[in-house]
């Protein structure tokens, strides 16, 4: 998480280093994410035939489709002089069936 953003021009390149933003990191552990709620679903039928199993399965991740935050990202920019910070949530997946077989021998 940044804690703060500086900008900077550095001599004698003055023209090439107009939008130099750096920044200056928070502490470890300083912030947290939203609430992360999940709920997942799995059905397996199995089947003996003797020296192997076959399991077919049906699977739904994230049945409640709850838009959790996976990771936070930030843009940084500088307009009419002022530096200006984006926060951008990335989310996880939506609900996601699944469908498989498994094979033991």
């Amino acid at each position: 998480l940044p804690n703060s953003v500086y900008y900077n021009n550095q001599l004698p390149d003055w023209n090439d280093n107009k939008n130099n933003l750096n920044l200056f990191p928070a502490d470890i552990n300083s912030a947290k994410l939203p609430a992360y709620i999940r709920m997942d679903i799995s059905l397996t039928w199995e089947k003996n035939y003797g020296s192997w199993v076959l399991a077919p399965y049906l699977q739904i991740f994230n049945v409640g489709n709850r838009k959790n935050t996976w990771f936070v990202t930030y843009d940084n920019k500088i307009e009419n002089g002022v530096a200006k910070q984006e926060v951008k949530n990335t989310n996880m997946m939506p609900i996601l069936p699944s469908i498989g077989v498994n094979i033991k021998f």
